[in-house]
């Protein structure tokens, strides 16, 4: 008995001796397999610092576990601690129950060249079957598992894309599951994270792993939106971009079914700015908030709150073919150039990585399956803007400065075809801009406004007046009203224009100008206070890519002073509300050396322009008609005509202050047919004191 009783001790002890040598070296064994192993399991070296293995209590504990480049010695993954508690008791009960699962400082590295990851050749390593068919029906049998208490803490990411040359860092990376079982489809996770470059993402997701529904919030303080740029510069000419965004939003969906979801929420981004490459700032605002009251792409609407701009700078600058914005424009986002190049292969398959692009693709295929009924805003409030606008197509460059720039509208919604909206700024100091407009929110070319500029210096315009009339403003200011009515892209305006004591500097020889006699012009059209009132009716069609506003306010004042120049007796006539002859010439009868009643009111009509507009000078021309261009006239003749450039003189003469500098008197001579060789009418001819 006590032999046998010392065999089972001896037996009880070598095996306790095993065992104790199985739980002394079973840490260190697996440490050695793992890196003698890893390279022949997945490609790649891997290395353990130590490893910690409790078969009493189903604890593993890895700690410092790298996994190396394919072909470098650099660090792939790394973890500096891999906890996982196990329920040994459930295991034999036939339930993989993990009470922990902890990974404590994983840091992973993804570099990017096109199609390939520096984990590509995982796919190769490991390829998935899709040939694959099944050959049993029936449902293979559950699984029971049971993880609780998954957690990730301090971890990072370091993402870095060559074709873009986007180096993307996360940090404090964490996240937290409380359960995952095979007995409930419910999936609860909490996470957060912080980009390097600045910003910080936290939120929950929930997720039915049967149903597929879903439900995720995300809140994101300070995120530093300058990590988007690399994707924008294969675009756009864009050196550097700034600003913050925060973000709160909720939405909830199908995994089934991407493009259906609904959100809520609001974003908010700050200090905003770009900068074009030749490093000037072409955008910038201090504060865009847009509230999302509710978004359904199920239901078919589309409710936003309010939608407030602040300090918003715009810099433009025009060119003959284009303007700084379209410059900016090295590529549409189909990757074709403005002038049609396509894009090669290697930049369509860096394409298929790029965020900005896949956004893009992700809102084009959501048009086509998605119909958005509906959509309001409650308000459009945009306070305090500034713009700088440079015109490059003139003799010189024009600058124009606004300021104070406002704009609200309200209640914009499908249902309102009358949304009405206001706008005002200032320029240059002292000029005002106000206009009242009404639009409808789903035909956007359709609109009608009426506008108002008070107080604007017209000096500051003189590129402008010198490109197109040859002479700069000496001194003016311009005050506009009119309206403006836009019904498919068919323009119709109506202006009135006052200009206050408008006068002109000295002209400018150039080969562009209309070369137009401006000063006669205005001391036409002028009054003797030296004001300018002008009518200016503007037609034009938008659908022509040709036209644009600013050519269409040249081309109309081009015909407008044409048409003075054409013919100023029309606009006396017009102005002082007399028959055109009245301003266009004054005839006699055979050898009248008196005036006649009707010949005194022409006079005096002449005399009150004369006293209105004192730089005019009227010039009495005699045609004289003649087959010879040698022609001589008469004594007779001669003494006629000076006893009636008396009669006119002295009518006249009372009436201005220089009436020697103010009336002239000319003979014109035309060879011509007549029966009679002098003529009885004297033409009136305009000009301007020099």
């Amino acid at each position: 008995m006590k032999r046998s009783y010392k065999i089972l001790l001896w037996i009880f002890g070598i095996l306790l001796g095993l065992f104790l040598l199985l739980l002394l070296i079973v840490s260190p064994v697996a440490r050695y397999v793992i890196e003698k192993n890893g390279e022949a399991w997945i490609g790649r070296k891997v290395e353990v610092e130590k490893t910690g293995i409790n078969l009493l209590n189903g604890r593993i504990n890895i700690r410092e576990l790298k996994v190396f480049e394919s072909t470098t010695d650099t660090v792939f993954f790394r973890v500096d601690q891999l906890l996982v508690d196990i329920n040994l008791w459930k295991l034999l009960q036939g339930t993989y129950h993990i009470e922990q699962l902890h990974i404590g400082n994983p840091a992973i590295r993804f570099i990017q060249r096109g199609d390939s990851l520096n984990f590509s050749d995982f796919a190769s390593r490991f390829p998935v079957d899709t040939t694959a068919s099944l050959t049993d029906t029936l449902k293979p049998k559950a699984v029971n598992y049971v993880v609780e208490d998954v957690t990730i803490s301090g971890g990072s990411i370091h993402y870095v894309n060559h074709d873009f040359g986007a180096d993307i860092r996360v940090e404090e990376l964490a996240l937290e599951v409380p359960a995952v079982s095979w007995d409930n489809p419910d999936l609860d996770l909490m996470y957060s994270l912080s980009l390097a470059s600045g910003g910080d993402v936290a939120g929950n997701f929930h997720l039915n792993q049967e149903s597929l529904d879903y439900s995720l919030q995300v809140e994101v303080d300070s995120l530093n939106i300058g990590f988007i740029l690399p994707y924008l510069t294969p675009y756009l000419k864009v050196k550097q971009m700034d600003g913050t965004c925060l973000l709160s939003m909720a939405t909830r969906g199908n995994i089934h079914d991407p493009y259906r979801s609904a959100m809520r929420g609001k974003v908010d981004i700050q200090h905003f700015g770009l900068m074009g490459s030749e490093e000037k700032k072409e955008i910038a605002f201090d504060h865009l908030a847009v509230s999302f009251d509710s978004i359904n792409t199920w239901k078919g609407f589309v409710n936003l709150g309010d939608i407030k701009l602040a300090g918003l700078y715009l810099r433009e600058e025009r060119y003959d073919s284009a303007d700084s914005f379209s410059r900016l424009i090295t590529r549409n986002f189909d990757g074709y150039t403005p002038d049609g190049r396509a894009p090669d292969s290697a930049f369509i398959i860096a394409s298929r990585s790029n965020p900005v692009i896949l956004l893009m693709d992700y809102i084009k295929e959501m048009q086509k399956v998605v119909v958005i009924d509906s959509f309001s805003v409650n308000e459009l409030h945009v306070t305090n803007g500034t713009m700088d606008f440079i015109d490059h197509t003139l003799l010189k460059p024009a600058d124009l400065h606004v300021e104070k720039l406002a704009l609200m509208i309200r209640d914009i919604n499908s249902s309102n075809c009358n949304a009405t909206g206001t706008f005002h700024t200032t320029v240059e100091t002292t000029g005002q801009i106000d206009i009242e407009f009404t639009f409808c929110p789903f035909k956007p070319y359709d609109f009608e406004a009426t506008y108002q500029l008070k107080n604007i210096k017209v000096v500051h315009y003189n590129q402008y007046s010198i490109f197109y009339t040859d002479y700069p403003f000496k001194e003016g200011t311009l005050y506009y009203n009119g309206s403006v009515s836009l019904k498919n892209q068919q323009l119709k305006m109506d202006n009135n224009l006052f200009l206050k004591k408008i006068y002109l500097g000295k002209k400018v020889e150039n080969k562009v100008g209309m070369h137009l006699p401006m000063k006669l012009i205005l001391a036409i059209i002028r009054d003797k206070e030296g004001n300018v009132f002008l009518e200016l009716p503007i037609t034009g069609d938008l659908k022509d890519p040709k036209v644009n506003y600013w050519n269409l306010i040249g081309q109309a004042l081009k015909n407008f002073f044409r048409k003075i120049f054409s013919s100023p007796s029309r606009q006396l006539a017009k102005e002082y509300g007399e028959d055109e002859q009245f301003f266009k010439d004054i005839c006699f009868v055979e050898d009248q050396t008196a005036l006649s009643g009707r010949q005194k009111r022409q006079l005096d009509k002449l005399a009150q322009v004369l006293t209105d507009k004192v730089q005019l000078v009227l010039d009495f021309q005699q045609l004289v008609y003649h087959d010879s261009v040698d022609y001589t006239p008469s004594d007779s003749v001669k003494h006629l005509t000076e006893k009636r450039n008396l009669l006119l003189k002295n009518y006249l003469s009372p009436y201005l202050n220089d009436p020697v500098n103010r009336i002239k008197f000319s003979i014109k001579k035309e060879s011509a047919h007549k029966d009679d060789a002098n003529s009885s009418c004297y033409h009136l001819v305009y000009s301007v004191m020099k």
